[in-house]
């Protein structure tokens, strides 16, 4: 019995082998395909490097003014020369052919790197599409009627892990429309180091400390710049500074993906901290320990 199931889950882990294999992206297969094209390129007299710099009045040469520039200066450097390799040339019986090959690899290099790009942006076009759809079903979810079904409480906490953080942090926005009133039924004390502890340990210091020296990208992003000011001058002062922070991440707008990412999945903690710490903590923190 047991030599079965180690030959079962020999099975298993070759199928698995099998299908991580056969599901290679057709984006990495053409990316091969584009290299291996470029590398017989180089069998031919063109330049052995990359065309920074373009010549301009008088053969001086100058920086390209765009991307459009460079990239058509490097294609336009790859096109055969052929009245100088007809004029270079000796022997005309191969040289014809060699000129008709040189040619046709150069299109096909050319033709694989468009094909290359348009399928790129054809993934993009469809994360679009998806990133619509999803908010037109995020609107129409409610999760209201989904508790009204009498549905057991791990199967709708199985369909909420499914939400896209955005919609996760809608949810809990219009469900707590003033999602920091809960803080004030804390005490001072409370309030001063949970503001210590959590929102200037964990969401001011992430942001403004660490990502400042490391990540100017998300810096660049916020909508302001926030100063934390460690001193306490009373209750709605702090919440109204922890509501700035919060604002300041929900309202960013990132430059790349992972920022993206950061700011989403922080944004859903930081609000859950805020409502589990002001509405769920029950009387706990509503009183100073002694």
């Amino acid at each position: 019995m047991k030599n079965n199931k180690k030959n079962k889950n020999k099975h298993k882990n070759k199928n698995i082998t099998i299908i991580t294999q056969n599901n290679m992206s057709s984006n990495q297969e053409q990316l091969v395909t584009s290299h291996n094209e470029f590398i017989e390129l180089t069998k031919y007299p063109i330049p052995r490097n990359p065309i920074r710099y373009t010549e301009g009045q008088y053969s001086l040469p100058i920086i390209p003014d765009s991307i459009h520039s460079l990239i058509n200066a490097n294609l336009t450097s790859l096109i055969p020369n052929i009245e100088l390799k007809l004029h270079n040339e000796n022997n005309e019986s191969t040289q014809h052919q060699e000129l008709l090959e040189w040619l046709e690899n150069t299109k096909r290099y050319s033709n694989t790197l468009n094909q290359e790009f348009q399928e790129k942006c054809d993934i993009q076009l469809k994360k679009l599409i998806n990133n619509k759809n999803q908010k037109i079903k995020s609107k129409e979810f409610d999760m209201e009627k989904m508790a009204n079904k009498n549905l057991p409480e791990d199967i709708i906490r199985e369909i909420y892990s499914y939400l896209l953080p955005e919609t996760k942090i809608q949810i809990l926005l219009s469900k707590y429309p003033k999602y920091s009133d809960g803080l004030l039924k804390i005490t001072e004390k409370n309030l001063r180091k949970f503001i210590r502890e959590v929102i200037y340990k964990k969401y001011y210091r992430q942001l403004y400390v660490i990502s400042i020296n490391h990540n100017q990208y998300r810096i660049a992003s916020l909508p302001y710049r926030f100063y934390y000011n460690s001193t306490y001058r009373s209750k709605t002062y702090c919440i109204e500074q922890i509501e700035k922070l919060f604002n300041g991440y929900n309202e960013a707008k990132p430059i790349k993906q992972e920022d993206k990412d950061f700011f989403n999945i922080n944004t859903l903690k930081f609000l859950q901290t805020i409502i589990y710490i002001g509405y769920y903590t029950g009387k706990r923190l509503h009183k100073n320990k002694r």
